[in-house]
């Protein structure tokens, strides 16, 4: 008798082992799959970044130009993808990178929560298998050759494909929380209160990444008789404020308009998920026909009314998303402001359609280099700030937005050479090609003076020189854009002087600096000493090859068009 009672006890040690040791596995598998999702959102922005050009901007502009047709794409989506969460954070990239705005991609994402009722209806959709290949392909087509655009596609995808990695495995690392005996007590604990039951969905929406999956363990719970069946309800509505709970946690890294995205699903979710709830209690508890038809109904129709109850949250969800989507813009910019990144990535001057029109789209690119010119100076302060002491968190901002409109620009300008231009209009547009590659270069270089680690050195001397090359090269800026804005003959000579080869005087204040001994007790500060020399160098000569293009410029506008140069000459009695 002992010995049976030792074995029994074996056993259920054993079973209390097995079920911690599937626990631990599953909240690993939950943090595994957590950081591929995070890993693969970041691959989606960051590749997305790379196809910000005018064409492909065009392209996702037509595909949601109409309620309709961008209302159709997010159906889609939310279909395939089993994910309105996903959708969300995937439309979030697209809109950070400005591929399209806020305005545009509502209407997506309220229609994406329409589509994932397909899934409780028809057969479940093996989407690990579509992962796989999804991430295998584009990963080899990466590693293997893909180069340019395509790279950044295939990057993009192979990001998507993690990121609905991660989701999956977050999804599968709970999948057998119905059979651990812990959950079947919560389970009948909840079930005696309305409100357990719907935090206890929300709960579960917020762990499980998948609300069709709930809707599954809801029938199953119901038909097992561990919840009742208007109680399987609520859990289901519980996944809508569960949605909100869920993006809100994986949001928290987002800024500006992609927040406004996911945040404008959060929203739709949790007004609708609780209003349904509260309806669907009140119509239990106060009309008495409502509540014996839930109790009569059949066991076998349990499914019926869980899929009928997620697509009346689902419906809610579209109806009052696109109802909301011509003034959440305004009230999402309120509360999750663009940041200035995206602000500066965005073209303030060139539509759409400015490559169709060849001379106007020439003022155009000026206007918008101008611009980009305007910031140059802000990123070369945040220099100045550090050195100073004072907080400075902008200056990775600034470049990213400034490359990512110089990749605009660059764009605009491929598509304008590709037609039939004159000769004069070809002539100005190489010339904005060759000041849109200094102006990034300038930004590449500026940046990394500006981001120079000099905050650790004592040495004031060194400080001086690097406050020396800061305001002398904003100061040869100001000049620059002076001689920009203005076409002045005699801002242009006197730019062209100020940024005449400082090779020889750079040496001299290195070897200066050497022979004075003023830097022998750290060899970082020579290092520092001479890596900023080298940028400045690096930065004035930039300068003036922006100067000589102005010059170029200015020549070519003053040159005599093309009819007076073929006219006749006059007679000699004439002269």
């Amino acid at each position: 008798m002992h010995a049976v009672f030792a074995t029994d006890a074996a056993a259920l040690s054993l079973g209390a082992a097995d079920s911690a040791s599937s626990m631990h596995q599953s909240i690993a598998l939950f943090f595994a799959g957590l950081s591929f999702f995070f890993t693969g959102l970041a691959g989606v922005k960051n590749n997305l970044r790379q196809l910000t050009g005018r064409r492909f901007r065009v392209v996702m502009a037509k595909l949601t130009d109409r309620p309709v047709l961008a209302a159709a794409w997010g159906f889609g989506f939310g279909a395939v993808t089993q994910s309105a969460t996903a959708v969300s954070f995937i439309l979030s990239g697209l809109v950070s990178t400005g591929l399209i705005d806020v305005r545009r991609a509502l209407p997506v994402i309220a229609a994406s929560n329409l589509g994932t009722v397909i899934l409780v209806y028809l057969a479940t959709i093996d989407m690990e298998l579509v992962i796989l290949w999804l991430v295998g392909l584009t990963g080899v087509s990466i590693a293997f050759g893909a180069k340019g655009k395509a790279l950044s596609v295939m990057g993009a995808m192979f990001g998507v494909g993690v990121l609905f990695f991660g989701l999956d495995m977050m999804k599968i690392s709970f999948s057998d929380l119905p059979n651990h005996g812990a959950f079947s007590w919560m389970m009948s604990m909840s079930n005696e209160h309305d409100l357990y039951i719907f935090l206890l969905g929300i709960a579960l929406r917020s762990i499980i990444q998948s609300s069709s999956a709930i809707a599954v363990v809801a029938v199953t719970m119901a038909k097992s008789g561990l919840i009742s069946y208007e109680h399987s309800v609520l859990l289901v509505l519980g996944t809508g404020p569960g949605v909100a709970v869920a993006t809100w946690l994986l949001s928290r890294k987002l800024e500006g308009v992609g927040k406004q995205i996911v945040m404008y699903q959060a929203f739709v979710n949790f007004v609708c998920g609780c209003s349904l709830a509260v309806v669907g209690s009140a119509l239990i508890y106060t009309h008495q026909p409502f509540d014996q038809w839930v109790q009569n109904t059949p066991v076998h129709r349990v499914d019926q009314m869980v899929s009928t109850s997620y697509l009346l949250l689902q419906s809610c969800n579209f109806l009052l998303g696109i109802a909301l989507a011509s003034v959440a813009p305004k009230w999402l910019e309120r509360f999750f402001p663009t940041t200035l990144e995206q602000d500066l990535s965005k073209p303030r001057h060139l539509p759409h359609q400015s490559a169709n029109d060849p001379e106007s789209a020439l003022y155009f690119i000026e206007r918008e280099q101008q611009r980009y010119f305007d910031y140059l100076p802000q990123l070369l302060d945040c220099g100045r700030r550090r050195l100073e002491g004072k907080v400075e968190s902008h200056r990775a901002d600034i470049k990213g937005g400034l490359l990512t409109l110089g990749s605009e620009i660059g764009s605009t300008i491929e598509d304008i050479a590709a037609q039939q231009i004159p000769r004069d209009t070809l002539d100005l547009l190489l010339t904005l090609e060759r000041r849109q590659g200094l102006l990034d270069s300038m930004t590449e270089n500026v940046f990394n003076l500006v981001n120079a680690d000099l905050e650790s050195s004592q040495n004031p001397e060194l400080r001086s020189v690097y406050i020396a090359f800061v305001e002398g090269f904003d100061t040869m800026l100001l000049n620059a854009r002076d001689a920009a804005v203005e076409r002045d003959p005699e801002d242009i000579k006197l730019l062209l002087a100020t940024t005449s080869d400082r090779g020889e005087m750079l040496e001299r204040l290195r070897n200066s600096f050497y022979e004075d001994g003023l830097l022998d007790h750290s060899p970082q500060d020579k290092a520092s000493l001479f890596y900023v020399s080298m940028i400045f160098e690096r930065l004035v000569w930039l300068l003036h090859k922006y100067a000589t293009v102005l010059e170029s410029q200015l020549e070519a506008d003053n040159a005599p068009s093309p009819a007076e140069t073929n006219a006749p000459e006059p007679a000699a009695s004439l002269r």
